[in-house]
């Protein structure tokens, strides 16, 4: 019996996985995540809000907002409320789901760096 539970914990942990690299697998997704890592190999913070987002990538705050909420229902990255002239919505990784997720993708810091390039990424 207990090899049965460990068998579920595996395909368990396996299936999450994937759910995690799927959500991965969108550009914008993928942009997202990269330009909120760059705030932290650059020192400039943990998180973006979402208006940093939107002048970061170009893309549209109701597409990125979607997305957003793609990657913080897998466990990607998570949301904090702050407190800056006004309220304001401050989107960032769970670092472990995030930085676990990558590290099994095999995509290390300068390998960010160069996706980021790659992918127009500015910080």
């Amino acid at each position: 019996m207990k090899k049965s539970g460990v068998k579920m914990n595996i395909s368990k942990a396996i299936a999450e996985t994937i759910k995690k690299a799927t959500a991965l697998n969108d550009k914008t997704r993928l942009r997202i995540v990269l330009a909120i890592f760059n705030t932290q190999i650059l020192k400039m913070g943990n998180s973006l809000t979402l208006s940093q987002l939107e002048k970061m990538l170009q893309v549209d705050k109701h597409d990125i907002a979607y997305h957003l909420s793609v990657l913080r229902e897998v466990g990607i990255i998570d949301k904090k409320e702050a407190e800056e002239e006004g309220k304001q919505r401050t989107y960032y990784q769970t670092t472990k789901d995030c930085d676990d997720i990558l590290n099994r993708l095999g995509i290390t810091e300068n390998k960010i760096k160069d996706l980021s390039k790659e992918l127009s990424i500015g910080a």
